[in-house]
């Protein structure tokens, strides 16, 4: 017989904590996210795109070290990666070129984190939809806003980090996630605590602002999200259109370092 086996990690997932405690300091977000980066740089270098990045497949152990699971759709990225007819995948964290069917790798998994990253520092995700279809349309049509719309006390740097993460174009986001690795720790070493410690407050009016703040670049929910597997949104023409990586977690740096508090 032939089967799969898996560590058992006591703890909880990252979603657990995006959903009992986000918004989070952008120390605490950055934290959290290096040691899901160092997993992934690790598949990249590797030859391999994980293909479904969100808060539910980081597992946070009871030791603190966290670990990126769930590698069951993950391909490799030497040959051309797309979903052919259907759209496989969590439609939150979905890129651009993957809703669309193009040719996708390591750079898909860099905006789904960008997407994680979002979320852990505003606690909710930029697109939401009455149905995946809808949610998955949005990742075309527009581009992920500034933090900073619905958390001002997000610094600069970090907010431009997502933005880089989640740029529309391929080409323009980081290579892979080692590379988006090493501009956390350097923001981690640079920027001071003053300002990654800055305790976030998201108002009703700023988070109504995030729709109107994404920038359309076609004319024209929160919570748990299983991976969905449906068709590719249409573009009408008159209108918008292998196991488990374990890592250990970075050193303490802020104030809320242990990830399970």
């Amino acid at each position: 017989d032939v089967y799969k086996r898996q560590e058992y990690v006591p703890g909880c997932t990252l979603r657990r904590i995006v959903r009992d405690e986000a918004p989070l300091t952008s120390c605490r977000a950055l934290t959290l996210f290096l040691p899901v980066l160092d997993g992934l740089a690790a598949a990249h270098e590797a030859g391999l795109m994980h293909r479904d990045v969100k808060p539910e497949n980081v597992l946070v152990g009871e030791d603190g070290r966290i670990r990126v699971a769930d590698f069951g759709l993950s391909r490799a990225t030497t040959s051309h990666t797309s979903g052919g007819k259907a759209l496989v995948g969590t439609v939150a964290y979905l890129s651009p070129e993957l809703v669309s069917g193009e040719e996708a790798d390591a750079r898909s998994d860099v905006y789904a984190a960008g997407i994680m990253l979002f979320e852990l520092l505003t606690g909710r995700q930029p697109y939401t939809g009455d149905s995946p279809v809808q949610v998955a349309y949005e990742h075309i049509r527009s581009r992920v806003p500034a933090p900073t719309v619905v958390v001002p006390e997000v610094p600069d740097a970090v907010s431009d980090l997502v933005l880089w993460c989640t740029e529309p174009v391929p080409a323009d986001r980081p290579e892979d996630a080692a590379e988006v690795a090493a501009e956390v720790r350097g923001l981690l070493s640079s920027t001071p605590d003053s300002l990654l410690d800055r305790e976030p407050h998201s108002t009703a009016a700023e988070e109504e602002s995030l729709e109107n703040a994404a920038v359309v670049i076609e004319p024209g929910g929160a919570g748990h999200q299983p991976t969905s597997v449906v068709p590719y949104p249409s573009v009408p023409h008159d209108g918008p259109s292998p196991g488990t990586e374990d890592v250990s977690s970075p050193g303490d740096r802020c104030r809320h370092g242990d990830p399970r508090t």
